[in-house]
């Protein structure tokens, strides 16, 4: 089932995230797998859940598989911005991430930045519809190049 996150359901989000990013950070550049060592993970999702502009939905069976985070930025009819998709290495190649994005994007334009080394993530993504728009320049406080994905309908 995917439904909105509430902030009961932070610690649960924390833990797909934490073991979601232990799967990617080989790839990282070394400065960036570190990023969130020491940081209370449980409130960072907390506070992205209450946070007015976002949107988290997660799918659940009797725990939390995976969740998706959104956000409208700029002026009414701007893409929306994906800002996170994790989902858990137990459920992964399963269908939660392509479901949990079919929810939150449905038929919008959207646009969501990816680490360029993780090709699983880049793939994934261009079979969903996506196509890659190119190296970003904000890097958004990551050594590990960034790569801009967009799904225009």
């Amino acid at each position: 089932m995917i439904r909105d996150a509430g902030t009961d359901d932070a610690a649960a989000i924390a833990e797909v995230f934490s073991a979601a990013w232990e799967q990617i950070t080989p790839a990282l550049d070394p400065a960036d797998r570190t990023i969130f060592a020491g940081r209370d993970l449980t409130a960072m999702w907390r506070g992205t859940i209450r946070h007015p502009n976002r949107r988290v939905l997660l799918r659940h069976d009797e725990q939390v598989q995976g969740f998706v985070v959104t956000a409208r930025t700029g002026e009414l009819g701007a893409p929306l911005h994906v800002r996170s998709l994790y989902v858990h290495p137990h459920h992964g190649r399963r269908g939660v991430g392509a479901a949990l994005l079919s929810a939150a994007v449905a038929d919008q334009p959207a646009w969501l930045t990816v680490f360029e080394p993780n090709t699983a993530a880049r793939s994934f993504y261009r079979r969903n519809g996506w196509h890659d728009a190119g190296p970003v320049d904000d890097q958004e406080g990551f050594s590990t190049p960034l790569r801009r994905m967009e799904r225009t309908v």
